[in-house]
Order: C-alpha cells, then sequence, then structure tokens
C-alpha cells in the first residue's frame, strides 16, 4: 500500500512538473514560384521551454534546426538524398563542427562565429530584427549547397504593403546581401507581417543573367 501511495505521488508530481513547460507547435506552408516551376515548402516550429526545433522540408532538402527562443542556432541536420548529404553542424562556444557526408564524401569542417550570430534559417531568425530599432544586422550562415561559410547583412529596406497568396499585407521589408564587395553583385529580400512579425514573402534572384525571379510565399499557418 505504502509503495502504490508513493508511485501515485510521484506520478502526480511528474505530471504537474511537465504541465509546467509548455510544448507548443505552428505550422507554416509556403509555396516556391521560379519561372513555371512551382515547389512547396514546409516549416513546423516545436517549441519547449527554452527552446526551437524547427522542421523544414524543401525541393533541395530536409533541415531540422535545433535554436533558442530567438531562433539563434544551436545544432543543423541537413539531409539531401539525391546528392549523397547527411551531416550535423554543432555550435561549441564560438566554434561550429560541421561533421558527416555531403555529396558522397566524408566531411569535418570548424568555422568561427565573430560576433555570435549564427543563423541557418533566415527567415525565422531576421525576424527579431526585423521588430528592433535596429539600422543593420550582421551574421553567419553556411551555405548547404558547397557549405561556404559567408558573413551576411540585413538592413532595414522601408514598409509596405506587399501581395501574399492573394491578400494584401503591411509588412517590414529587410535586404539581406552579403558583407563585402559580392553585395553589390547579388541581395534578397524578405517581408514580415507587421502585426506579428510572421515571415510571409521572399524575393531573389537564384543565378546569373536570364535567371527567373525566385518568390516565396505563405499560403496558410496553423497553430
Amino acid at each position: 500500500m505504502l509503495e502504490d501511495h508513493c508511485m501515485r505521488s510521484f506520478l502526480s508530481i511528474f505530471l504537474f512538473l511537465i504541465s509546467l513547460t509548455a510544448i507548443s507547435a505552428e505550422n507554416f506552408y509556403y509555396r516556391e514560384i521560379t519561372g513555371d516551376r512551382i515547389t512547396p515548402l514546409f516549416n513546423k516550429i516545436t517549441t519547449n521551454g527554452q527552446n526551437r526545433t524547427i522542421e523544414s522540408c524543401s525541393w533541395y532538402g530536409t533541415s531540422t534546426y535545433y535554436t533558442d527562443l530567438d531562433f539563434n542556432m544551436n545544432a543543423w541536420h541537413f539531409i539531401h538524398e539525391t546528392n549523397g548529404s547527411d551531416f550535423w553542424a554543432h555550435r561549441n562556444g564560438t566554434k561550429i563542427v560541421l561533421t558527416g557526408t555531403f555529396q558522397n564524401k566524408p566531411v569535418n569542417r570548424e568555422y568561427t562565429v565573430s560576433n555570435g550570430r549564427w543563423y541557418q534559417c533566415l527567415d525565422l531568425s531576421l525576424s527579431k530584427y526585423a521588430a528592433s530599432s535596429d539600422k543593420e544586422h550582421i551574421f553567419w550562415v553556411i551555405r548547404p549547397t558547397d557549405l561556404e561559410y559567408l558573413e551576411m547583412i540585413a538592413t532595414k529596406d522601408g514598409e509596405e504593403f506587399v501581395k501574399v497568396n492573394g491578400d494584401t499585407v503591411w509588412a517590414v521589408r529587410l535586404k539581406v546581401t552579403v558583407t563585402g564587395i559580392s553585395g553589390a553583385f547579388w541581395s534578397s529580400s524578405y517581408w514580415y507581417r507587421k502585426s506579428d512579425m510572421n515571415y510571409v514573402r521572399y524575393e531573389a534572384y537564384h543565378g546569373g543573367l536570364g535567371t527567373p525571379l525566385t518568390v516565396f510565399e505563405l499560403l496558410r499557418e496553423e497553430s
């Protein structure tokens, strides 16, 4: 009897402690339009205490991001079965260690985060900056197509109405590009809905002259 009572008490305390940590999930469905090609995209954001897990699926591969509440990266798992890529990147202080397989070859690389900001899911990680009064925001990203480590800069490009899946939305517009002289030749735009700073649209050219514009836009969201 005493053992049963202790077990019931333990279970009650355990369930109470679980209830103190709120776990929530949000699903965001997008589409990518590049010329005549239309591809679905998906982000699932799960928040558990002080951490978030983002599962992202696109035509290029599947990423799972492990971040804090502000979407600063702690770890990243990338899989692209078609080109033989399956690797992990983990943050350890100011270092990022990437190991696994890239394009069917073993990979082991180390990067340095000079200013503390390592982003991979830019659409989410830049939302806090979009809501801030900061004029510019510098961060680092590992490009999944070639694992090049890039320093990038985001700047405010005003507020405006933008079309999102047939609706008109008032949004904050960001310009994002690489730092240095290369930034004069390429840039991208991100739009964040002013009411809640959710990412709703993206535009950029992903190629040389003659390449059609690539657009990402939010189709629907669930929570």
